[in-house]
């Protein structure tokens, strides 16, 4: 069972449509962030979180790339897990179906940046390969505010140098946005900052067809 305010999918899905990014405050109900939020901090008490990389070789630059991460498991004993996968599969079944995408995977990781780490700017889908349609992300941090930093900056697509948004990543923020289009950063935090980030493929469609544009139904 699906956990999404129907009024903000609906919402996210015409912002969607018209600027190839959206952000909601209620698409995801706050019990549930809150428990996500605890089961961050678990993962991180059982040393569960591990530096991140990039590129295909997941190489480790700090430099560029500085979270550490914990991919979510299906298999999890961790229920919020469960229920946030639930609900993106349902997020992924209502764009599939506006957008007429081939969506047919989906994968995420808790990630936690600590004071002075940041990603620099970048795309999610530079290699056509990795079947990236959609990038999702689901902030996790209570009582955040603006002197926390820490904030996901989004960049035109065509105007790469041109800052659309500044998103704070407080508790319940969820943004999601076209992963081959749209590059953004995360900026350093002075405090532990943590996130849910995760990506909706097309795991089926040769290159040439990933290259298409979006359509709506």
């Amino acid at each position: 069972m699906h956990t999404l305010n129907e009024q903000s999918l609906h919402e996210t899905l015409d912002t969607m449509t018209e600027y190839g990014w959206a952000q909601s405050d209620r698409l995801l109900p706050a019990a549930l962030c809150e428990a996500l939020y605890v089961e961050a901090l678990e993962h991180e008490r059982r040393g569960d979180l591990l530096p991140a990389g990039i590129g295909l070789g997941r190489e480790e630059r700090p430099d560029v790339r500085g979270d550490r991460i914990h991919w979510l498991d299906r298999e999890s004993p961790y229920p919020a897990e469960h229920a946030f996968l639930s609900a993106m599969e349902h997020l992924m079944t209502a764009l599939r179906e506006h957008f007429r995408l081939g969506l047919n995977a989906y994968e995420a990781h808790f990630a936690s940046y600590a004071v002075g780490r940041a990603y620099q700017k970048h795309v999610d889908r530079f290699q056509a390969q990795n079947g990236r349609e959609i990038s999702t992300v689901l902030f996790l941090n209570p009582n955040w505010s603006a002197a926390d930093g820490g904030c996901l900056r989004i960049f035109h697509p065509e105007r790469t140098d041109e800052v659309m948004a500044t998103v704070e990543p407080k508790l319940g923020t969820f943004v999601l946005f076209r992963s081959r289009d749209i590059p953004h950063e995360v900026l350093p935090p002075a405090r532990t900052r943590y996130s849910i980030a995760g990506w909706m493929k097309n795991m089926d469609a040769p290159a040439a067809l990933l290259q298409g544009t979006w359509s709506r139904s």
